[in-house]
């Protein structure tokens, strides 16, 4: 299979389709244009895919992971009870536009690997920059005594809504960057949508990919909650949760080549950006002993 030389359109259901209707004034759905930044990744725009690197990645992955099952079972069920789809369809932003704000700005496209947009965080909001990563479930917010971290950090001391634990926090990804702190909670959006109290990393010292010359500050894990290391719900499950979406979905638009336009829209996909039908694929759980932690399609 040879994946598009312009884009890549990637739409991420939660459960199996419900018929209802979204209910324009009380659920939202809104865009967020991200940013690119190659992390190590020998990409380009005529690549084609490789099923060998796939499946050996998902070796490594299911090695990894493979102590998941003795993780609370009990999420699975969560998720399959709580986490419905509320519409038939994706729900489509450019209806949306029609009478509320999409969020959108323009994009800074430099690479074919890391994709990243802006999140504010705390009272009075504070912006910073953020890694969106669907391989992962935890959220990583740079705080002001960080050490090597990237740009913009959040001032905790200016937040009338922050709350600070004494919990330790650490974690490695899969490239090596590394990050530390404890964990705490405050307000966060991301494009007008807010989870209050969302539980995050109040980060003090960052490596890697996080280090003071890269061009992202953090990092949002969009993988199941199953992945959390902080053990937190993740933004968008909290989200889907309090019922706040048009559809339970999320959507990415990855531009390609050094082509402006990438996005991720939540709670809905655009249909300016692509042509055709969205096809959608069961989710996979047989790599991680049967606890739903990516998003791996069958």
């Amino acid at each position: 299979m040879i994946l598009p030389t312009s884009a890549v359109t990637t739409a991420l259901l939660l459960a199996p389709l419900v018929a209802s209707n979204p209910t324009p004034g009380r659920h939202q759905a809104q865009v967020v244009p991200i940013r690119q930044q190659r992390r190590g990744l020998n990409a380009s725009p005529d690549t084609p895919f490789d099923a060998s690197t796939a499946q050996a990645e998902r070796d490594k992955l299911a090695n990894r992971y493979k102590d998941l099952a003795s993780k609370k079972r009990s999420l699975k069920a969560d998720a399959n009870k709580n986490l419905k789809a509320r519409a038939v369809e994706p729900f489509d932003i450019q209806s949306l536009k029609k009478r509320q704000s999409s969020g959108a700005d323009s994009l800074d496209d430099q690479s074919d690997a890391v994709y990243y947009g802006a999140l504010s965080v705390g009272t009075p909001a504070q912006q910073t920059t953020i890694d969106f990563d669907t391989g992962s479930a935890d959220l990583l917010i740079p705080t002001e005594n960080c050490s090597g971290c990237g740009s913009p950090l959040f001032n905790t001391g200016q937040s009338s809504t922050f709350q600070a634990s004494s919990q330790p926090f650490e974690i490695q990804y899969g490239d090596g960057s590394t990050a530390a702190g404890t964990l705490a909670s405050d307000t966060v959006t991301v494009s007008g949508l807010t989870v209050q109290n969302q539980v995050f990393a109040a980060v003090t010292q960052e490596s890697g990919s996080f280090s003071s010359g890269g061009v992202f500050a953090g990092l949002m894990g969009m993988g199941f909650p199953a992945l959390a290391k902080s053990q937190a719900n993740p933004f968008f499950f909290n989200l889907v949760q309090a019922n706040s979406l048009s559809s339970n979905l999320f959507s990415f638009y990855l531009a390609r080549g050094d082509n402006t336009g990438s996005e991720l829209c939540i709670g809905c996909v655009n249909s300016a950006k692509y042509t055709g039908n969205v096809n959608y694929y069961p989710l996979d759980a047989s790599e991680t002993q049967g606890v739903q932690a990516y998003w791996s399609i069958m």
